[in-house]
């Protein structure tokens, strides 16, 4: 989407997209473990919340790009960026 790759996840019968590239040095993200809505990164442990991109306070880095998944009445899935 845009040049940028995202990896789409069901949890708690939603689904999160995520950037697949760590936004602090550049960690793999497409097999990292999922908190919560929170995912986070095998090599240093940042957070970044999927909905929004954030992590938690005093973490200096954010996710560039957040995208969020769209789900039609037609039960057909978007990823839009946000």
């Amino acid at each position: 989407l845009g040049g940028d790759s995202f990896r789409v996840l069901e949890h708690e019968g939603r689904l999160l997209a995520h950037s697949l590239v760590c936004p602090h040095l550049g960690g793999p993200l497409d097999q990292a473990a999922l908190e919560h809505t929170a995912v986070v990164c095998p090599w240093h442990g940042y957070r970044f919340d999927c909905e929004t991109g954030l992590g938690p306070p005093g973490q200096r880095c954010r996710m560039a790009v957040s995208a969020r998944v769209v789900v039609d009445e037609a039960g057909n899935a978007m990823l839009v960026v946000a």
